[in-house]
């Protein structure tokens, strides 16, 4: 009798395979576990005949540093707390590298506040022949270059020898003459070694020392046609006589 078949409905689902029984160890089929054994020698067993080796330690290494950027958290937003820690085993967080960047860069910011204006590489005075003018430079206002030279020149006359140009001045006095330029003229001391009032004190005793040497040159000079006329006068007698 041929086996009757039954179409299966369109929902029909196939059951899931039968789960697999537990076997014991006797009922499956497992390769041979047994292997060749040797019998050892009398070196191999005494460990005090083994011949010695020379045993390597192993060198160091340094340890690795790896530093995470972590962006910053936006506004209004908290940073959780674990943000700013150190990991483990040499590992270092953002933020040590940016407090270790900006303790690095204080002193250059702090260096740029103490910066001050140098002086040009020229000399002054002879502006049309490679020098500069102070009024240029400084660039202050006519009344204010006024009273600054005004200053200097009563200082000069007060603690320099207006007869003598920088050179042969005492470094003291004109030390003394700086601090009390800069104490009337604060701005001053925002310039290197107070420069403008070097050049100022030069110009000045470059005037008054020139004006001396004139001086004294006007004061001797009548004296020489003198000196001059007493020996013609004197050549002239002798020859009179001589013809007598």
């Amino acid at each position: 009798m041929p086996p009757s078949s039954v179409a299966a409905p369109v929902w029909y689902e196939p059951a899931p395979p039968p789960t697999p029984q537990p076997l014991l160890a006797s009922e499956t089929d497992m390769p041979d576990m047994s292997f060749h054994v040797e019998p050892l020698s009398l070196q191999e067993v005494d460990m005090s005949k083994r011949p010695a080796t020379p045993t390597r330690t192993p060198k160091p290494l340094p340890a690795r540093t790896i530093t995470f950027d972590i962006l910053p958290p936006p506004a209004g937003h908290l940073a959780p707390d674990h943000v700013g820690t150190t990991v483990e085993r040499g590992f270092t967080t953002s933020s040590d590298s940016d407090s270790t960047s900006s303790s690095e860069s204080e002193p250059e910011s702090l260096d740029d506040a103490g910066m001050k204006i140098a002086k040009p590489p020229r000399e002054v005075g002879h502006p049309g022949r490679g020098g500069y003018s102070l009024e240029q430079v400084l660039d202050w206002t006519p009344r204010h270059m006024s009273e600054f030279k005004k200053l200097i020149n009563k200082l000069v006359a007060e603690c320099l020898d207006p007869t003598r140009s920088v050179s042969g001045q005492s470094l003291h006095q004109i030390a003394l003459l700086r601090d009390k330029a800069v104490n009337k003229f604060p701005e001053l001391d925002q310039y290197e070694n107070v420069w403008p009032v070097t050049d100022a004190i030069k110009q000045r005793l470059k005037y008054t020392s020139s004006k001396a040497r004139k001086h004294a040159h006007d004061a001797v000079a009548p004296e020489a046609p003198k000196r001059k006329s007493g020996k013609s006068g004197k050549k002239l007698r002798s020859r009179l006589l001589q013809s007598d």
